[in-house]
């Protein structure tokens, strides 16, 4: 059918909207045919888009359509050897190794790295915090893929000489885009999330001594070291032998100490890492001012010995908080982290107790909370509730 309509006279717009939609769909004879009639491979629709993105995207995998992941890969493969620039951005700045990376499609993904795709290229700051599509990898669960690709990206790198990052779990994604933007100017760079496999980590969380151990090996290969810290980091007893390892194994000008924001109690806590330098940042690490960024920026530059310019990050928000008050005087604070409170209509919620009371003998008292948010479309709901014991 497609071959008797090109017998035809199509214009240039008709052929580039039937490539992207040959290509979202993973058929590639169409997509053959298409190319060979003139369709342009790096056409962008109103979104930016082009086709590549679209088929990198394997969109068809869940929406039900017939192409499986072998179609979109050879469709990407035909769209590269026509042309197809693999490091067109989106208007949202995403690269089709962007949309590969959070599908989970490692076969399309070490294809398009093959053919020049940057995996440090990072999104526009303003849309999604500058994330490469390393990070969006690992953000969006694809924890292997992310992997896979900082292994492509830092494959040259020594696995002596770097610069060790030392952080809090809670600091991970500011640590990891830093990581992968010293990475990107050429500072080889330990940061665990790229060294320590998932098998590993599991491991390591069953078994003290083996986690030690892998910091202390990752310790005697590094000459310097950034250590990102904070109460959190103060309070956490394998920060506390990190920093430990570090200032036994470095001098002091070697180690950049970053506090965000300066803790009284830090040095008191961890007292091996209070030499100098170190920089105290005024606010959090999501929070970070102008003058902030370039103190910091400045302090990582004289480090590491070369120029470096942190790029603006996403200005996100704080986490919604809210505090609730329950009979009996009992109060929390839930981090709702995006969720919306809704109150449902089908069912009240006095009912959904009363069930609630019924499943155990003893509750006392019972309360819940809603709470809905959209991911990608479609609305997902929660409820918890809290309960009292009759004593």
């Amino acid at each position: 059918m497609v071959g008797l309509l090109l017998g035809h006279k199509v214009d240039a717009t008709g052929m580039n909207h039937a490539l992207a939609a040959a290509a979202l769909e993973g058929c590639p004879v169409v997509v053959r045919q298409l190319l060979d009639a003139g369709a342009d491979p790096n056409a962008q629709d109103s979104k930016g888009m082009t086709p590549l993105h679209l088929a990198a995207s394997a969109f068809s995998q869940s929406s039900g359509a017939s192409g499986s992941i072998q179609a979109h890969l050879d469709v990407v493969e035909q769209l590269l050897a026509s042309g197809a620039r693999p490091n067109m951005q989106t208007l949202e700045g995403f690269t089709p190794l962007h949309l590969a990376a959070q599908g989970g499609h490692t076969a399309i993904a070490e294809t398009l790295f093959r053919a020049g795709s940057n995996p440090l290229l990072a999104c526009h700051a303003d849309m999604m915090g500058g994330i490469s599509a390393i990070t969006f990898a690992w953000e969006s669960g694809q924890h292997e893929l992310a992997k896979t690709l900082s292994t492509f990206a830092f494959r040259g790198d020594s696995k002596s000489n770097r610069l060790f990052m030392s952080y809090r779990t809670t600091d991970a994604r500011f640590v990891r885009f830093l990581s992968e933007q010293l990475m990107a100017g050429g500072v080889p760079v330990w940061f665990d999330e790229y060294e320590i496999t998932a098998d590993q980590k599991e491991k390591i969380a069953m078994q003290s001594e083996e986690f030690q151990r892998a910091i202390d090996d990752a310790v005697a290969a590094s000459t310097k070291a950034i250590c990102i810290t904070n109460a959190c980091y103060a309070g956490s007893p394998y920060c506390k032998n990190e920093a430990s390892s570090l200032t036994s194994k470095l001098s002091r000008d070697r180690i950049l100490n970053i506090t965000c924001p300066e803790h009284g109690q830090l040095y008191s806590d961890v007292p091996s890492i209070s030499g100098e330098p170190a920089v105290h940042l005024g606010k959090d690490l999501a929070e970070l001012s102008d003058k902030d960024r370039q103190m910091l920026s400045a302090a990582i530059s004289r480090h590491v010995g070369s120029e470096f310019t942190l790029p603006i990050l996403d200005q996100q928000a704080p986490p919604k908080t809210q505090t609730f008050e329950w009979r009996h005087g009992v109060r929390y604070t839930l981090d709702l982290g995006g969720w919306e409170e809704w109150v449902p209509g089908s069912q009240p919620l006095s009912t959904l107790m009363s069930e609630v009371k019924s499943i155990r003998t003893g509750i006392e008292d019972a309360k819940a909370r809603w709470f809905k948010r959209e991911v990608d479309g479609h609305f997902l709901w929660i409820y918890f509730y809290i309960v009292r014991i009759k004593s």
